[in-house]
C-alpha cells in the first residue's frame, strides 16, 4: 500500500503522530498510548488490525518516519538530526517526508512520485484541476492505466501534493481546483543544495543535476524521465512551464537570481519573462 492508496493517511494524521512523538520521551511511545491519544473513540479497536492508529502507524513506518518494535513505535532514528529536534522537527516535516518518498532505497510510495512527476509535466496555465479534467488528460496521456489514480486517489494526492509544496489549491466558480506549483519544495530544496555545495552561484545545468537527484519527479529526475518517455516528451534543455514558473517566483520574491552569462550552457524556460538561464544564485532573501 501508499498514502495514495489509504485514506487514513492524510498529511495532517501523519504529522499528529510525528508531533506527537517529538514530545515523547526517547521519542517512543506505546501502540496502546497512541491509540488513547491519537484515535477517535468509535475508531478504536484492540481486535481490528485495520484500526485507523494500526493503519496510520503502518503507512508512517512505510515511510520511513517511524519503526515500531514489540508494541511501541519510535521515530526513525536515521533520520536527520534537525528532523528529529523538537524544535525543528514540525517545520521541516514535509521536506522529511519528500526526502523518504523520493529515496533510491524506499519503493513503498513510488506510485505518488510518479503521479507528482505526471502532474508537474503538465502547462502551468492548463493543468487538469479536477478530477475530471485529470481523468480525462491522464487516459490522453498516459493511457488506460491512469498511473493507478482513481477519484478516491485523486482527493489523496491533492492533500499530499499541496502538504509537501508541489501545488496549491484554490475555489473557481465554487468549485475547488489544484494547481502544480514546486515553488514552496523548491525553496527549501535549493537552499539545501547550496549549503551543501559551499557555493552562491551554480551553473543552472550542474544545480539541475543535483536537484533531479534529490527531487526526482522534477527535470532529470528518474520519475520525470518515465513519465515523459510514456508521453513522448523529448529529453532537452528546456524546462516545462511549471518548473520556470516556481524558479520565475523564486526570482521575482528575492530568494534566487536567474542570469544568463556569454558563453556559457544555458536552459530555456517556458511560459515565463526570463526565457535563458546559464546560472543561479542563491539569495535567500529574509532567511
Amino acid at each position: 500500500m501508499s498514502v495514495l492508496k489509504r485514506v487514513y493517511a492524510t498529511p495532517s494524521r501523519v504529522r499528529g503522530l510525528y508531533r506527537y512523538l517529538l514530545s515523547c520521551k526517547n521519542q517512543t511511545a506505546s501502540m496502546e498510548s497512541l491509540e488513547k491519544v491519537l484515535s477517535p473513540v468509535p475508531l478504536r479497536s484492540d481486535e481490528n488490525p485495520k484500526s485507523f492508529i494500526k493503519a496510520l502507524v503502518r503507512e508512517s513506518q512505510r515511510i520511513g518516519l517511524v519503526l515500531e518494535r514489540d508494541g511501541f513505535v519510535m521515530l526513525n532514528p536515521a533520520l536527520d538530526d534537525e528532523a528529529r529536534d523538537p524544535k525543528t522537527g514540525d517545520e521541516l516535516l514535509s521536506f522529511t517526508i519528500s526526502k523518504q518518498i523520493f529515496s533510491k532505497d524506499n519503493a513503498e510510495n513510488n506510485d505518488l512520485a510518479k503521479v507528482m512527476a505526471w502532474y508537474l509535466s503538465q502547462d502551468v496555465y492548463e493543468a487538469p484541476g479536477t478530477w475530471t479534467e485529470a481523468e480525462t488528460a491522464l487516459e490522453e496521456q498516459i493511457g488506460g492505466t491512469k498511473l493507478g489514480l482513481n477519484d478516491a486517489r485523486w482527493g489523496q494526492f491533492e492533500d499530499w501534493g499541496c502538504y509537501l509544496g508541489f501545488a496549491w489549491c484554490h475555489s473557481c466558480n465554487k468549485v475547488k481546483k489544484l494547481t502544480p506549483d514546486p515553488t514552496r519544495y523548491l525553496k527549501y530544496c535549493l537552499k539545501e543544495i547550496f549549503q551543501h555545495a559551499g557555493e552562491k552561484i551554480l551553473p543552472i545545468k550542474v544545480l539541475f543535476d543535483k536537484l533531479s537527484e534529490q527531487c526526482p519527479v522534477i527535470e532529470g529526475g528518474r520519475f520525470r524521465n518515465e513519465i515523459h518517455q510514456l508521453r513522448g516528451i523529448k529529453n532537452d534543455d528546456t524546462l516545462s512551464s511549471v518548473t520556470s514558473f516556481a524558479l520565475s517566483r523564486l526570482d521575482k520574491a528575492g530568494f534566487i537570481r536567474m542570469t544568463q552569462t556569454s558563453d556559457a550552457e544555458l536552459m530555456v524556460l517556458t511560459g515565463v519573462s526570463t526565457t535563458r538561464c546559464s546560472e543561479i544564485t542563491w539569495i535567500g532573501k529574509g532567511e
